[in-house]
């Protein structure tokens, strides 16, 4: 829903920080876009920071996600999806960077998206405000913010849906994972008394 919909200006200090890419076969104008975007969690809240959204192939995935993996140096966990030319991606960069994580899909699209609906609900998913938010490098706004806002809202009957396959692998993988990690960790706590 938009009125879910929350925005970041400045980002808060320290968290955790990670990439999240949904890959294509081609980069044709009829393609899938590639979706690259860096996320950062703060406690319990998780800011997306920045977004390559465009129609790749390959060679230009791997320039794309290199290009934003110099300017986010401190994203060191790298998600792709298991599926497109992501294992190809992970293949030819591993031995070049650090943290590659496969992510195989769970459930359909929708599932995965319900999934992470309540953190939506919560409040705890920013998005950069589309001009105010302010960068580290000294730019201002996010323009393709738009955009996003309007294929989460209209899922799953927008005409495209690679902007949220990204976001829900990232939200999938380290909130909701997360949360089975503390859940573990109180479990175990509890074992001992």
């Amino acid at each position: 829903r938009e009125e879910w919909i929350r925005y970041w200006t400045e980002l808060p200090t320290g968290g955790t920080w990670a990439i999240s890419v949904d890959a294509a076969f081609k980069g044709t104008s009829t393609s899938d876009f590639v979706v690259i975007q860096v996320w950062c969690s703060v406690g319990p809240n998780h800011y997306l920071v920045d977004q390559v959204r465009a129609r790749l192939d390959f060679v230009r995935t791997i320039a794309e996600l290199l290009a934003v993996v110099q300017r986010y140096p401190q994203a060191l966990l790298k998600l792709i999806e298991a599926k497109a030319n992501g294992p190809a991606i992970v293949s030819a960069l591993r031995d070049k960077l650090p943290g590659f994580v496969e992510v195989e899909p769970d459930g359909g699209k929708e599932a995965r998206t319900h999934a992470v609906e309540p953190l939506f609900a919560g409040g705890n998913v920013f998005l950069p405000h589309p001009t105010d938010s302010r960068y580290a490098d000294g730019r201002r706004g996010a323009p393709w913010v738009p955009e996003l806002v309007h294929e989460l809202v209209t899922f799953p009957a927008a005409a495209n849906d690679d902007q949220i396959d990204a976001c829900t692998q990232y939200l999938n993988h380290v909130a909701l994972q997360g949360g089975a990690l503390i859940e573990a960790a109180m479990q175990a706590w509890r074992k001992g008394f």
